[in-house]
């Protein structure tokens, strides 16, 4: 047992610091929060509007977009979603929620 505690000490004496621990920023925690930040980042510069002349008003493309992105990334229903989906209409991620529709 002694002998092994010597060879152990002589090791850590002997062994050299090949990479430094840091603090890893890019956790699981904040995967969610990256996503929609990469995701508005990716569409906002991105022009989708045409004019429309007659008919009911249409919802906006980006916000359909970025709604069914959401639910894919979370792999859940439009029901399920709709709480994330109000979270980022308060942030004014997305100009409106789109309504659930009927079938």
């Amino acid at each position: 047992m002694d002998k092994q505690e010597t060879l152990f000490q002589q090791e850590t004496k002997q062994s050299h610091l090949v990479v430094r621990l840091q603090k890893n920023t890019l956790t699981l925690e904040r995967e969610k929060e990256r996503f929609l930040k990469n995701l508005c980042n990716f569409l906002d510069p991105l022009n989708f509007e045409t004019i429309q002349i007659m008919g009911r008003p249409r919802a906006g493309f980006k916000d359909i977009v970025k709604s069914l992105l959401v639910m894919s990334y979370n792999g859940m229903s439009y029901r399920r979603t709709q709480s994330d989906l109000r979270w980022m209409h308060e942030q004014g991620l997305i100009t409106s929620i789109l309504p659930r529709r009927e079938s």
